[in-house]
């Protein structure tokens, strides 16, 4: 099998979808099969300081191909001679994972498959579910109208995360999925000697609207009043107008002494981070998977979380924290509660096994390879 992965991604962040792509990548390599990484929308230093040690190594499973971006347009495809140069590389594969389906790399990807029998495999990151679609909707629909609907007909397979995002899609478009969860490489988590610093509340993601990071400091005041000693870190980045609300509470709070803003890390840094005496406490109104949940997990920290994040079936499976049915001030604080209550050493114990069964990368190569062959199977003989 020829295979490719297409990823767009802002080259100043390294978010949550990307560093699972780049996961499910090293697990498809892993098991043998070659698979060809082709990434628009990073800058080459970035994609250099952030992509794991083994895919950088281009070798037999996979060639590593870089598509720069620019500083007015970060999706990089600014020349016709950019959208060429993706084009032909992309039309003589047997499949292509398609991540994210938004964007100028999608329309290319269909381009390239019209031309020869080249199956597309989505994987959407919960952008056609329901909730994200009332998101930005005038721009959907015109993106829809002018080609979305051609490569959503082109699409043989979507592949969701998590049963949540599946059952969050529109019925059509149902039919067609599969859950495949994101697979944690956990030897290429290197496990590091624990603090024993006061006990505190770690918040990770983007400072955007959605992850409910005012709830999440309004919950830890209330619960500091019982914990004292309790800190707080929240680490993301965002829009200068989402940091000066933050600031903004965190003063009308008086917290500006118990909360540190540590910015957006990734890395080493961000998994130091974990080995911190502390909770993950992750909110937020919609996530169809979080990669940072098993990343907290797998380095034994408890996690609070919220019923509608994707991969809170693991934590409720194991018991490795609490899941709140709703986002109120008072259910979060009484789920906090009950973890700084807790004995910590039974997370310790369960987490790192729960996230080494549930997402293994052999075992969730194995499923892609399955679906993989399924598609291009039916889709030459189509």
């Amino acid at each position: 099998m020829r295979l490719a992965c297409l990823v767009a991604s802002l080259a100043k962040e390294y978010g949550g979808s990307t560093r699972a792509n780049l996961d499910i990548v090293s697990a498809i390599r892993s098991f043998g099969l070659s698979l060809d990484l082709h990434v628009v929308g990073q800058t080459k230093e970035s994609f250099q300081s952030t992509i794991s040690s083994d895919l950088q190594a281009a070798d037999d499973r996979g060639r590593n191909l870089l598509y720069p971006s620019t500083r007015n347009n970060p999706f990089g495809l600014t020349k016709l001679s950019s959208f060429y140069q993706l084009y032909n590389s992309l039309k003589n594969y047997d499949a292509v994972i398609l991540s994210q389906f938004y964007g100028m790399h999608s329309v290319v990807a269909w381009f390239a498959s019209r031309n020869r029998k080249c199956s597309l495999v989505l994987i959407p990151h919960g952008s056609l579910t329901v909730y994200h679609e009332s998101e930005k909707q005038l721009r959907k629909r015109l993106f829809k109208l002018l080609v979305g609907y051609k490569i959503l007909n082109r699409v043989h397979l979507i592949v969701t995360t998590s049963e949540m995002e599946q059952a969050d899609l529109p019925r059509s478009l149902r039919t067609r999925s599969v859950v495949i969860p994101v697979p944690f490489n956990h030897k290429a988590w290197r496990v590091a000697k624990r603090s024993n610093n006061p006990r505190r509340i770690l918040c990770v993601g983007r400072l955007t609207s959605k992850k409910r990071i005012d709830l999440a400091i309004l919950s830890f005041a209330t619960v500091k009043l019982e914990f004292p000693l309790l800190k707080m870190v929240i680490v993301g980045d965002g829009s200068r107008s989402a940091k000066k609300k933050i600031l903004e509470l965190l003063t009308t709070l008086n917290l500006e002494n118990e909360v540190e803003l540590r910015g957006w890390l990734s890395g080493e840094d961000l998994k130091l981070e974990y080995f911190q005496n502390q909770i993950l406490l992750h909110i937020s109104e919609n996530e169809n998977f979080s990669i940072v949940v098993p990343e907290a997990l797998f380095s034994g920290n408890p996690v609070v979380i919220n019923d509608r994040i994707g991969i809170s079936w693991l934590v409720e499976k194991y018991e490795l924290g609490v899941v709140i049915p709703n986002l109120e001030i008072e259910t979060i604080v009484a789920g906090l509660r009950k973890i700084l209550t807790a004995n910590w050493d039974d997370f310790r114990e369960i987490g790192p096994n729960a996230v080494q069964e549930e997402l293994s990368p052999q075992k969730i190569a194995l499923q892609w390879q399955i679906i993989l062959e399924i598609a291009i199977k039916e889709t030459t003989t189509f």
